[in-house]
């Protein structure tokens, strides 16, 4: 994974572990940057996976966090936000059929 925080104000004052979730969180929401027109979307993508990835999976990331590395950049291939909601759905629906048949194995034993 490469990346680049140069274009963050004053990225010298950055916090390190913030730094790395940050870029986690590029990878686990499919945009390769932040921006001052994507900061937003970038943050509900992360509150959208959190929601059903799980705070394990996904850490908490607050808009002003995004917002302070607006000008991170990275090699993570960003997908539409279209693109994005059919993953997340996806992964929904995989856990549901997991907890289905969980469920039933348990009511037959």
């Amino acid at each position: 994974m490469r990346w680049n925080a140069e274009d963050v104000r004053d990225c010298e004052s950055l916090d390190g572990n913030v730094t790395e979730r940050m870029i986690r969180a590029c990878m686990r929401v499919d945009m390769g940057k932040i921006t001052e027109d994507n900061h937003e979307e970038f943050y509900m993508r992360c509150a959208m996976a959190k929601r059903v990835m799980g705070s394990v999976t996904m850490d908490n990331t607050t808009l002003s966090e995004v917002k302070r590395y607006i000008g991170l950049r990275t090699n993570v291939p960003t997908v539409s936000m279209a693109k994005f909601d059919k993953g997340l759905m996806q992964l929904l629906r995989e856990e549901m059929e997991r907890s289905v048949e969980y469920q039933k194995n348990r009511e037959e034993e």
